[in-house]
């Protein structure tokens, strides 16, 4: 039996801009002074009690122009001089008002024809509340996105109007708000209670639904049941095609986690962190060292363990079921650390070096698979990006293995739970790698729609119980893009799809890029690092030369839909701990409280404190309280309950 319910797929507002140049002078209810001046109005939609936050600029034209080149605060009247750009609230007719309740006008703007010529920049950000409070409509996560009508089709600048000419006389923006309507079907189904003793035993609960084996998967019939319809701990009986549910897999601490500088590792209710000192050849303080800080509980002293290595160390991981530690040198050594005390030295195949995110390495980035009990590290191969799985029952190497692709980032991941490598390259081809059989892995690429030359895959990060992934983008065009954009791109591993070809298949599936809302906190080069606390659902995106980072919360049972990020919020810390290189952070659940925790390395490497944020409670608006649009800390930085430093040296 099946239903439908359809509804309409778009519905359009219209935000109308009336911008006016004349020779004569102009007072403040609209006359003229030579400059341009701009009126607002909103048509399409019923935005009573709405109010909009309306930024723009162009660069600074001569100094003789008597102009305004952007939009301050105290331009109009009645708007809060601490606000970063005007407010305006809305009449029933659809028309703005200033914070006085007068007609919205703007006036002293220079023209785009002022020497030097340039063009203006205008952002919208809409509330739903007055006087710019409540919640952001269009922040990214309330399906409301304005864009210009000139940009309407290909809709290149989400809620901006960019390249805006604003010529002497009348000008006219017209700004389109678009939301998508859903629609629904139904598909109803029968299935037998079918649990064996054994499932009992194993905690688990079993259903025939009469879904059959089918070419490796599960025929469940036309519009029947999928992997990614089932709740997270369901999953297909590979022999039997019966559904088997049981708890969620959660993935070993210091699994699923990108190839960063630290490492955590944690061993009852200890967690000891593993900051490497050295940064390959960014010849910005490689050195020989390595601190191991104890962060939570009782049986190692408070202070850092610091080891002087034979060369700078560039990327930890640890295993928390051995308590085991593997750290890359920039040759291709591999150092073992047990707990507190180094361990043996061992040598990897990598030869030559290639350039992961700008840097140049011969080993690179090193990642855990604790179920497996094994390590897998980036190399240069003969100048080749590559791959080397280190046993660490028998601390032997595996033959190592190439990339069909050409570049490499240095924030690769390993799921343990479904055998893939997850390796965005800086290309922004996305490589997926089966390791089920580690002698013969199996690659899958996909061209992402990301276009611009100075947009970059920085790392991967995942939720190993959901299979969800959030992998982060940064921005190098600062100087053409500014603010810069907060982008992940998510996609969702139960609702891939992977064809087999030579030398690499295609995946596809269900993918987006978020724009995250950051209000006024700064990601000077967007987020270039992303770890996910695993069993949690939360995770950190940190920038790579600023002192923000932000908390994401990503959904616990995401279903057959488009993956998004739920909630977030960015807040500052003290500058110069969010590190100045790719993957300086990484994320781990707290054995003492269940909390997601996110580790910050600071840059230098070792020469300052390294930070700890519990992101549970940087998520909970009671502890952390937030701005009016909802995704920044009020008082821009994050309370001492909730940020802890440590020293590294």
């Amino acid at each position: 039996m099946k239903g439908r319910i359809a509804f309409a797929p778009l519905l359009v507002a219209a935000l109308i801009f009336a911008c006016s140049s004349n020779s004569m002078n102009q007072d403040d209810t609209g006359g003229s002074d030579g400059n341009a001046s701009m009126t607002f109005a909103l048509s399409g939609g019923d935005f009573t009690g709405n109010s909009v936050r309306i930024c723009g600029s162009r660069p600074a034209p001569d100094p003789k122009y008597r102009c305004n080149d952007s939009l301050t605060p105290d331009i109009e009247a009645g708007t809060d001089a601490g606000d970063a750009c005007p407010c305006f609230n809305f009449n029933p007719d659809g028309s703005l008002v200033d914070g006085t309740g007068a007609p919205a006008v703007i006036t002293g703007l220079c023209p785009s024809a002022d020497f030097p010529t340039a063009n203006w920049a205008f952002s919208y950000a809409l509330f739903s509340a007055p006087d710019c409070g409540g919640t952001q409509l269009n922040d990214g996560t309330h399906n409301f996105t304005c864009y210009d009508s000139t940009d309407i089709a290909s809709q290149t600048f989400p809620n901006q109007s960019a390249e805006d000419v604003l010529n002497p006389g009348l000008n006219t923006n017209h700004v389109l708000c678009n939301t998508d309507n859903a629609s629904k079907s139904w598909n109803f189904g029968s299935c037998a209670t079918a649990t064996t003793p054994a499932d009992t035993d194993a905690g688990n609960v079993r259903f025939d639904c009469g879904c059959t084996p089918a070419a490796g998967t599960c025929d469940c019939g036309d519009g029947g049941v999928m992997d990614a319809d089932l709740e997270i701990g369901c999953s297909f009986d590979s022999l039997t095609c019966n559904i088997l549910c049981g708890p969620p897999v959660v993935a070993p601490q210091g699994s699923c986690t990108p190839a960063s500088a630290p490492s955590v590792l944690v061993s009852g209710t200890d967690v000891l962190v593993y900051v490497p000192h050295g940064i390959g050849t960014l010849g910005q303080n490689s050195r020989t060292a390595i601190s191991i800080v104890p962060v939570e509980g009782t049986s190692f002293p408070s202070s850092a363990y610091i080891w002087s290595t034979t060369v700078p160390l560039l990327s930890c991981a640890s295993n928390s079921v051995t308590g085991q530690t593997v750290c890359t040198g920039s040759d291709a050594s591999v150092h073992l650390f047990s707990d507190v005390t180094p361990g043996a030295i061992l040598t990897s195949s990598a030869t030559g070096q290639i350039q992961s995110n700008f840097a140049g390495c011969t080993n690179c980035g090193v990642v855990m698979d604790p179920i497996h009990n094994r390590a897998l590290i980036s190399m240069s191969v003969g100048g080749v990006p590559g791959f080397q799985f280190l046993d660490l029952s028998t601390n032997t190497f595996l033959p190592p293995f190439t990339s069909p692709t050409t570049e490499m980032t240095i924030g690769f991941l390993l799921d343990p739970i479904r055998n893939l490598v997850l390796a965005p390259t800086v290309s922004n081809t996305y490589e997926i790698i089966d390791v089920t059989d580690p002698s013969a892995p199996k690659f899958s690429e996909r061209t992402t729609n990301i276009n611009s030359p100075f947009v970059d895959f920085s790392a991967a990060g995942e939720d190993c119980t959901t299979g969800i992934v959030a992998s982060s983008l940064a921005h190098f065009d600062r100087y053409f893009d500014d603010p810069i954009p907060s982008d992940v791109y998510l996609s969702d591993l139960r609702q891939t799809t992977f064809t087999a070809g030579t030398p690499a298949g295609t995946w596809s599936g269900p993918t987006q890029i978020q724009t995250l809302s950051l209000e006024n906190i700064n990601f000077f080069y967007g987020p270039s690092s992303v770890a996910i606390a695993q069993g949690t659902h939360q995770g950190v995106m940190s920038d790579i030369a600023g002192h923000s980072l932000t908390a994401i919360q990503l959904p616990s049972n995401p279903g057959r839909r488009t993956p998004a990020i739920s909630d977030w919020v960015s807040c500052d810390i003290t500058p110069g701990v969010s590190g100045f290189f790719f993957q300086t952070v990484t994320a781990y659940t707290s054995p003492n409280t269940g909390h997601a925790m996110a580790v910050v390395s600071p840059f230098p490497y070792g020469l300052a404190g390294m930070a700890v944020v519990d992101l549970t409670l940087m998520l909970d608006p009671a502890v952390v309280p937030r701005t009016a649009a909802g995704h920044a800390c009020a008082d821009g930085t994050l309370p001492a309950s909730v940020l802890h430093f440590f020293p590294s040296s």
